[in-house]
């Protein structure tokens, strides 16, 4: 079962120094508290994950805190946990340690410890992976440099200097003082490295949480998790197709959010159909009750028809707009398709840690600030995976290959061939259809206009009221049916759909010839960035429009 049922959480990352003064410590706490509280009360559906090393000072006494506020602790090992824990300066410390990590989760890096590197290499390491993965960097920093490898200025550095996807970079800074010493002003005789910290130190400054919230577009994320809770879509056995061999809980837990945004993604695309077809609909009536006032000078009652098509519309069109329900398509089917990457490719072997960054610079990179959280998501979730744990035997390529490729004739409903090559058939089934439709109707509408003017008034009598108003509504049928359909468009994403099919497949016959897993893997890497160049390509294309305008791909 997973952690979240298909939620997304917010990750806050810790970095701070190991000596606060303890003067500072009960005021500390209170801004830490007062941050976590206004998280929580703001994010009320999201559930909020600490990262840290756990370490004494700082980050035992964030997650303390955080834990008390009702958030999660994830506890990011930087060596073996027994190692760890015998690096602590004192019993209380451990102590302390222990109480927090049973609280929590622990959680090991994709990388595995090979005793090789020193102590600050490997806090180094811990602290590049929070900077990179965590939506909000919570630094407890006096904003003095430190050229220390894994020190609190490191760790601010990277995540300042673009190691995260495109947007990400929310830093909340808490300026502390550290026992011993006090932060003294930069003059203009220290060196460039130690003056950029200076600066980073100003520039980062206190946030309150509705702020960080804001920068980091976390309001988006909020409103799919609501949907999430209230749809209560997501159960066990979907969140685990096609995963179900993989039983690594942390795994399973961004199964669950692919699941979740794929079902949220399609009943979106549902609404936004239904909504176009209500709206040509109650247009075609309009007219028809229009038409009817004119010639006859109808009844009041068609008035009050007409009135209330056009009230109809407008509420239909107002629902449409505050709703959103076009950008949440499109922002769930592009957070859809990131997650699918970033799953197959780690299964595969093709990129662990460092892939994210690949994903969401290919998927989200050049498009409008709105979409920081998705890059924050991906970032996230591609992280919490850690070192995986996989079945005996188990062949990330072949898996790949079956369950994200698949094939013309494939089963798996989550295959990407079978998917595309159905997607394209219906689009051009249904768009086929409503023109034959609207071609009809307009040659039976050229035949009844022609024959009022071909035959004689006596032949016509007392039919040629009717025939008027079919001469009337048959052009209507005809640009209703028009307007679903929306031909250009319709064909033009089933020739998209074909392409990536026609590609996919290709992709998979490479496989198959392949001679060794660097190969495969090599062939993977191109097919996942291709697949999320494209869907760049529609996002930024279809994200411009109105939302009642189109059928969205």
């Amino acid at each position: 079962m997973s952690r979240w049922q298909g939620r997304i959480p917010l990750f806050v990352g810790v970095t701070g120094h190991r000596d606060l003064h303890p003067e500072e410590v009960p005021s500390i706490s209170r801004r830490l508290r007062t941050f976590f509280e206004g998280l929580r009360a703001a994010l009320p559906s999201t559930p909020i994950v600490v990262l840290s090393k756990l370490a004494e000072g700082a980050d035992q006494l964030v997650a303390s805190i955080a834990i008390e506020s009702g958030c999660e602790s994830a506890c990011v090992l930087p060596f073996e946990l027994a190692a760890y824990r015998a690096a602590f300066s004192s019993e209380a410390a451990r102590v302390e340690f222990d109480r927090l990590r049973s609280a929590g989760v622990l959680h090991e890096l994709p990388d595995v410890f090979d005793g090789t590197e020193s102590a600050d290499q490997s806090y180094a390491r811990v602290g590049h992976y929070i900077a990179r993965h965590a939506m909000i960097l919570l630094a407890l920093w006096d904003g003095a440099n430190s050229t220390r490898p894994g020190s609190t200025a490191d760790v601010v550095n990277t995540r300042a200097t673009g190691w995260v996807g495109p947007g990400v970079g929310i830093v909340h800074h808490l300026q502390v003082r550290r026992r011993g010493r006090d932060r003294l002003p930069l003059t203009e005789g220290e060196d460039r490295h130690q003056m950029r910290a200076g600066i980073l130190a100003e520039r980062f400054q206190s946030l309150s949480a509705s702020d960080a919230i804001r920068n980091c577009g976390w309001s988006n994320a909020e409103e799919f998790n609501s949907a999430v809770l209230a749809g209560k879509r997501i159960d066990d056995a979907q969140g685990a197709q096609p995963f179900a061999l993989i039983h690594d809980p942390r795994f399973v837990d961004v199964a669950a959010v692919l699941a979740a945004a794929r079902s949220l993604s399609a009943e979106a695309q549902r609404a936004v159909r239904r909504r176009k077809i209500m709206l040509q609909v109650i247009a075609f009536f309009a007219a028809i009750a229009f038409a009817i006032i004119f010639r006859t000078n109808g009844a009041r009652i068609l008035l009050w028809i007409y009135l209330g098509l056009l009230a109809a519309a407008l509420v239909l069109r107002t629902l449409m707009r505050r709703q959103n329900v076009h950008r949440r398509y499109l922002d769930y089917r592009c957070l859809t398709e990131g997650l699918r990457v970033a799953l197959f490719w780690r299964l595969a072997g093709v990129q662990s840690d460092p892939g994210v960054h690949t994903i969401t610079v290919r998927l989200i990179s050049r498009q409008d600030p709105s979409l920081t959280w998705i890059a924050s998501t991906l970032s996230g979730l591609a992280g919490w995976i850690g070192r995986l744990e996989l079945p005996p035997g188990f062949d990330g390529c072949d898996f790949a290959a079956e369950h994200w490729l698949g094939s013309s004739t494939s089963n798996d409903a989550g295959a990407q061939i079978p998917y595309y090559r159905h997607a394209a058939q219906r689009r051009r089934r249904v768009a086929a259809q409503l023109d034959r439709i609207a071609h009809v109707a307009l040659i039976c509408g050229v035949a009844t206009a022609a024959s009022l003017a071909i035959l004689p008034a006596d032949w016509v009598g007392h039919a040629a009221p009717t025939l008027l108003a079919f001469m009337g509504i048959l052009p209507l049928v005809s640009s209703t049916a028009g307007a679903i359909a929306d031909l250009p468009e319709e064909f033009g994403v089933a020739r998209q759909y074909e392409g990536m099919a026609d590609l996919l497949e290709k992709a998979g016959e490479r496989l198959k010839a392949s001679g060794s897993d660097a190969e495969r893997r090599e062939v993977l890497f191109e097919v996942g960035t291709a697949a999320l160049a494209e869907h760049s390509f529609w996002h930024t294309v279809f994200r411009e429009r109105a939302p009642e305008s189109r059928v969205r791909i």
